[in-house]
């Protein structure tokens, strides 16, 4: 009996595929994943047969303030200001492996295992790389992927993630997502990204709108996590000695781990990226995750036909297609943590 609670009987092409069915079935139920549950990244379920692209947009707004009208005067009308817009292109990814007959009839069960497992999470754990790719490369405009291809990263208004400059549609006014001097996390620097974050949130008229940081988003670096972990969970106020203060940021933000923001884009770890830190409010974010097919896997429904007649292996796929985009920079702002210019 395997660890997985399931039994490979040597040459048993039936009962192997109901094992990897199953298999796969308990890990999806059973899923936690990393970024794709947050709620500052907006869920978009792509009906099938409906291209291979989605564009997002920001909301369509007017100003949020009422205009002094003389009396018996009309009220004005407000023109409507667009924002920025965002395609999200579907892309496929997919993995298959191969059960040779010497694995299935010499008792191989421990290598039948890690095939299938590498078969069954390959999908989600290359979904939660590409998600965290927008945060590993959010000082970059575009990256060149695993597969070779150049995948674009930029915001609907051309520039990178985090950039001192982002542009409005309506005004002539920038505004930053950089948190000056690529502190590392600290309680004044969480401090001064959320003055920032309250300096430089603006609609598209260039009226500022109300940042309240919901999450802080870290690598799995050791410091940095203990640092987050030391100013969120103290019960008292960090800063004092005195036990009867109260702990303003207790409670206030949650602290998101994703250890695959310090990765190269092969996957392999990038220790450059090690003290990356980001505070985002949720509320104000317009990062999309549109999926047309969930993680699945094919499994032979004829087992005789699908053992390849010369090598005799039996085949197994898994896949998921989806696309990302990140509309505005508005609600995040970012530090490398390296105190680099």
């Amino acid at each position: 009996m395997s660890a997985s609670g399931f039994t490979f009987y040597s040459a048993a092409e039936p009962q192997l595929v109901d094992s990897v069915n199953r298999m796969f079935g308990n890990y999806q139920q059973n899923y936690k994943p990393v970024l794709q549950s947050q709620p500052f990244i907006i869920k978009d379920t792509k009906p099938m047969y409906s291209g291979t692209s989605t564009i997002f947009a920001e909301r369509i707004i007017t100003s949020q303030y009422a205009n002094m009208v003389p009396e018996g005067e009309p009220a004005d009308t407000f023109p409507a200001q667009t924002g920025y817009e965002k395609a999200a292109y579907i892309e496929y990814y997919k993995k298959n492996i191969s059960i040779t007959r010497t694995m299935r009839v010499a008792g191989k069960e421990n290598e039948i295992q890690d095939n299938i497992r590498s078969l069954i999470e390959a999908p989600t754990d290359r979904l939660e790389l590409d998600l965290a790719h927008r945060f590993g490369f959010a000082w970059s405009t575009s990256y060149t992927n695993k597969d070779g291809v150049s995948m674009d990263v930029s915001t609907g208004d051309g520039l990178a993630l985090i950039s001192a400059s982002h542009t409005l549609t309506g005004v002539s006014t920038t505004f930053s997502s950089q948190v000056s001097g690529n502190v590392a996390f600290s309680k004044s620097a969480m401090e001064l990204a959320t003055q920032i974050g309250q300096r430089n949130t603006y609609n598209n008229l260039g009226e500022n709108v109300e940042f309240n940081a919901t999450h802080v988003v870290t690598t799995d670096d050791a410091v940095t996590c203990n640092q987050v972990k030391e100013l969120l969970n103290a019960a008292t106020n960090v800063a004092s000695d005195n036990a009867n203060t109260y702990n303003v940021y207790k409670s206030a933000v949650k602290h998101v781990i994703v250890p695959r923001i310090a990765t190269t884009a092969t996957g392999a770890r990038d220790t450059t990226k090690e003290k990356y830190w980001f505070l985002i409010d949720s509320n104000l974010s317009s990062f999309y995750l549109t999926i047309l097919e969930q993680p699945y896997v094919r499994t032979p429904s004829n087992v005789s036909n699908a053992v390849d007649f010369l090598s005799e292996n039996l085949n197994f796929l898994s896949g998921v297609s989806y696309g990302i985009a990140v509309v505005a920079a508005r609600g995040i702002v970012g530090s490398k943590g390296d105190a680099s210019a």
